[in-house]
């Protein structure tokens, strides 16, 4: 939900004389963006889905008020943010542009931000127990071809022993892939 919160803006007296700012937009709501991950943000925006549902509001200094049922220029024909000020008729001349340019500050602050990529994960950053269960289910299935375990150990046709699963280290790859 998009709060009036007062901070940098101040200096440049955006919210002197400010009457209410309505907007009508069209997005997603943060509870449906909140658990995407950058990796499936784009693919979620690129659907649509992230610009479906439509969203008004009139906010004012003393709190929300309901937003028209008829939506008057220049919000009739298109979405947007509009603020409304009520400024002295004496208004200095660059009065328009510092009020547009605190506005479009306050906007920017409030902009959802795409979630920073999760780091590349690797081989080490896999639990103890992630990589015994992998071993376990490679275990179930049995030796692969060229391969017999001794009830110890894994052996190839050549004699070469090992401990592990020979399957494991591409299992263990394809786990880190995976995430």
């Amino acid at each position: 939900k998009l709060q009036l919160s007062r901070g940098a803006a101040d200096a440049a007296g955006v919210w002197r004389g400010l009457f209410c700012v309505e907007f009508h937009v069209c997005g997603a709501d943060l509870s449906e963006l909140e658990d995407l991950d950058a990796d499936e943000l784009v693919p979620y925006c690129s659907s649509g889905a992230a610009t479906s549902t439509a969203h008004s509001a009139v906010l004012a200094p003393a709190g929300e008020l309901s937003p028209p049922q008829r939506r008057v220029a220049p919000l009739s024909a298109a979405n947007g943010v509009v603020w409304w000020w009520v400024v002295p008729a004496v208004a200095g001349a660059d009065m328009e542009q510092v009020l547009a340019r605190g506005a479009y500050d306050v906007v920017e602050a409030c902009r959802l931000r795409p979630p920073a990529q999760r780091p590349t994960r690797s081989a080490e950053d896999l639990s103890v127990d992630e990589v015994a269960r992998a071993e376990e289910s490679l275990m179930a299935a049995g030796p692969p071809d060229g391969w017999l375990f001794n009830g110890t150990c894994f052996v190839d046709f050549d004699g070469h022993e090992q401990r592990h699963h020979p399957g494991l280290p591409s299992r263990v790859q394809a786990m880190v892939a995976e995430h």
